[in-house]
């Protein structure tokens, strides 16, 4: 038996489409601390050096002390306002930083503050830092508000521009009050 011829099935031509392009619009990448990068975690990752330093270079020191802005007595624990101050109106630059203050204090709350200030080198200013009772500075003089010193660190180390950073903790303010 003759099986019957069966017909060519014609293919169709392959049709050309021509690729359409995309247009995405341009988002902003969020840029991240390093903790919060990906990755390992806790391996170190090299921060971005300024363009013409070396790899693994840190970025300069900041250039130097800030104008001053307002005055303050200091006090050497256990000595305290009303009574004459250790060291008597400083001229220091003093500015808010409460919001980074509260993230880079990392849940320790015995290194928290709400101001920094900064003074020259000479100044006598320290820091007891874990321990009590904390020095204090008074701003403007002794019957403004009173900040404990939290930390005290040098800037500029052995350079011309050396000063003093000043970390405080604002106390209890009586309101109303330009001194803060």
């Amino acid at each position: 038996m003759k099986l019957p011829k069966i017909p060519k099935i014609k293919q169709p031509k392959p049709v050309h489409v021509k690729p359409i392009k995309m247009r995405v619009p341009h988002q902003v990448k969020p840029k991240l601390p390093g903790h919060m990068k990906g990755g390992q975690q806790g391996a170190h990752q090299p921060k971005p050096v300024k363009p013409g330093l070396p790899p693994g270079a840190l970025p300069p020191a900041p250039l130097g002390l800030p104008a001053p802005n307002t005055t303050y007595d200091f006090y050497i624990s256990p000595n305290d306002a009303p009574a004459a101050p250790d060291q008597s109106a400083i001229k220091v630059h003093l500015e808010a930083e409460f919001e980074m203050a509260t993230q880079h204090s990392q849940l320790d709350p015995s290194f928290r503050w709400t101001h920094r200030a900064y003074v020259q080198d000479s100044e006598d200013v320290r820091d007891t830092w874990p321990a009590a009772p904390a020095n204090k500075v008074y701003i403007p003089d002794k019957t403004g508000v009173a900040y404990t010193v939290v930390f005290v660190e040098v800037i500029n180390r052995n350079t011309p521009s050396q000063y003093k950073r000043v970390f405080l903790k604002r106390q209890t303010v009586t309101w109303p009050s330009d001194n803060v």
